[in-house]
């Protein structure tokens, strides 16, 4: 009798695994669709707005100015949360998949929103003592001559092994490790960002930066002398160099 019962409950066992497998949320199973169903709809916005100067223009007034910006911030950055929302939902309970997604996603982008708050208290006392445009093609320069910074290769590690969730505090933790690794990430994308909100953005600067960033990560820092000539490349490319502004 012991062996039927035995038999028996495996097979009930067996049986169940799926259906409870089954049962899990697409969020579960795919949580960057967070962060990348909040890039979507941003890069939207930004393509809809068009032209030149995105986040400085006029006639928007400063709350339109402000607010276009931070789309634009969002748009850029809800990329790079896609390593750290996985870690997090895969290292919690799955029933908890989308507080903890939604959690990890919302702190990464207020903490982005926050540095790039900063950022733009810098680029504003920055072009009050050289042009913009002066200003944001050193800043690329810049950009270019940090992918040689030994220390990066460092920094790039750190992206790739987000923080990582406890069961018992899954939302506090993914709350917690969403602003850290935005923190983290500006450590390599602080230069890309500033030379964005000083230059007069459009559409091909967001992409252009966007690109180089991410492929930075995708390669690992070992495709630095491309990204860096990528950088080098973009005021010439896009006409922003300081005779093109006048």
């Amino acid at each position: 009798m012991a062996p039927l019962m035995a038999a028996v409950t495996a097979a009930v066992g067996t049986a169940a695994g799926p259906r409870r497998a089954r049962r899990r949320s697409v969020l579960a199973r795919r949580p960057e669709l967070v962060p990348l169903g909040v890039a979507g709809p941003a890069w939207l916005v930004v393509v809809g707005a068009g032209g030149a100067g995105l986040h400085s223009r006029q006639g928007d007034g400063p709350g339109g100015a402000a607010a276009m910006t931070a789309v634009m911030v969002i748009a850029m950055t809800a990329p790079f949360a896609v390593p750290g929302v996985r870690t997090a939902v895969f290292t919690s309970l799955w029933r908890l998949a989308r507080r903890v997604a939604a959690c990890y996603t919302g702190a990464f982008l207020a903490a982005w929103l926050a540095i790039a708050a900063g950022l733009a208290l810098a680029g504003t006392a920055l072009t009050w003592a050289i042009p913009a445009e002066s200003a944001g093609c050193l800043l690329l320069v810049a950009a270019a001559l940090a992918q040689a910074d030994p220390e990066r290769r460092r920094w790039l590690a750190g992206c790739a092994r987000p923080a990582r969730i406890r069961l018992r505090a899954a939302l506090p933790d993914a709350i917690r490790g969403g602003a850290l690794d935005a923190a983290r990430c500006a450590r390599l994308c602080a230069l890309p960002m500033l030379a964005m909100l000083v230059l007069p953005a459009g559409i091909a600067l967001m992409v252009a930066l966007t690109g180089l960033s991410l492929a930075e990560r995708i390669f690992e820092g070992r495709r630095w002398g491309a990204i860096a000539a990528g950088y080098l490349s973009l005021p010439l490319a896009l006409d922003l160099t300081p005779a093109a502004g006048h």
